[in-house]
């Protein structure tokens, strides 16, 4: 009689645990995918952002052999599906000139004058998942709030772009005005530029810390 209870709550403690041994092990895969995913949306996040102050750099930022082996490392690094060689061979031709020479061709090749559209940034997965980012460390987690914040500012600094980039068209905004339109947007773009790298060092920073 004994030797029976003890199976039934063997068996009765057994069920228990494989209930949450199986639990536990869904959890950690379903914490492993969401890490997974977040990561690789952080990858083409920071693809698309080093484009964004390279090229905005060309034309209305500071070029120099610093920042091009900043954009090359990432280039370089990156094996994403929107991989492209032009850029990163452009800017291999750039480093093997010196700094004059180098500021002589960007200033001779820059057209201010010429507007550019600028698309937002977005992470959607990250903000779908911010309630279960309790699985990273809470350095990981700040460091996730914060490249959410940078992106925030930076999609409102690309807002009050398009907005001035709409009123480049306006037929109606002529002489000192259009100077002010086209001042400021280049101010913004230029602020997109310099937004787009901290983002970029930030993810940089939170693959670090993993």
């Amino acid at each position: 009689m004994e030797i029976e209870l003890f199976f039934v709550l063997f068996g009765w403690l057994l069920g228990i645990l494989s209930s949450v041994i199986i639990s536990h092990i869904n959890d950690c895969r379903m914490s492993n995918k969401i890490k997974t995913v977040i990561r690789n949306e952080l990858i083409e996040l920071q693809h698309r952002l080093v484009l964004v102050a390279y090229l905005f750099n060309l034309d209305y930022g500071e070029i120099n052999h610093e920042f091009l082996r900043w954009v090359k490392n990432h280039l370089s690094s990156y094996e994403g599906i929107n991989k492209d060689e032009v850029h990163e061979k452009l800017v291999d031709s750039f480093l093997e000139m010196s700094e004059n020479n180098l500021h002589e061709l960007i200033a001779s090749q820059r057209d201010v004058t010429e507007a550019k559209s600028v698309k937002h940034a977005r992470i959607p997965y990250l903000v779908s998942q911010l309630h279960n980012i309790g699985s990273f460390s809470s350095n990981e987690q700040s460091m996730l709030l914060e490249i959410l914040e940078h992106t925030r500012i930076y999609n409102e600094t690309v807002d009050e772009a398009r907005e001035l980039f709409s009123m480049t068209f306006d037929e109606g905004i002529t002489g000192i005005n259009r100077e002010i339109v086209e001042k400021s947007l280049r101010e913004k773009y230029i602020q997109l530029a310099r937004r787009s790298r901290i983002v970029v060092e930030r993810v940089d920073a939170l693959f670090k810390l993993q």
